[in-house]
């Protein structure tokens, strides 16, 4: 009986990492923008407690609708946002 049940935890437990390796694989990469300091917009600055500022920075398009539209908490899927990194002023 007991052989039995260790079979089935086996089983399960290689299902279980089989499935769980599948599921994690990455999704392709998102390439970053080159000239996104020209071809988008910095909205924000966040000063981080490290010491270091990011600068935010999204398409001129979605800057816009977010001042226009106040129900917009967020900016919609498929947004182009990109952050960077630099040592915050003294």
């Amino acid at each position: 009986m007991w052989r039995a049940a260790m079979w089935a935890l086996v089983v399960l437990l290689v299902g279980t990492l089989l499935i769980g390796s599948a599921s994690a694989q990455s999704l392709p990469a998102v390439p970053y923008p080159q000239s996104y300091q020209t071809a988008l917009v910095k909205y924000a600055v966040v000063d981080r407690v490290d010491g270091l500022s990011r600068d935010l920075y999204a398409s001129r398009d979605a800057v816009d609708a977010m001042r226009h539209d106040p129900r917009l908490k967020e900016f919609p899927v498929g947004v182009c946002c990109s952050p960077s990194t630099s040592t915050a002023p003294s």
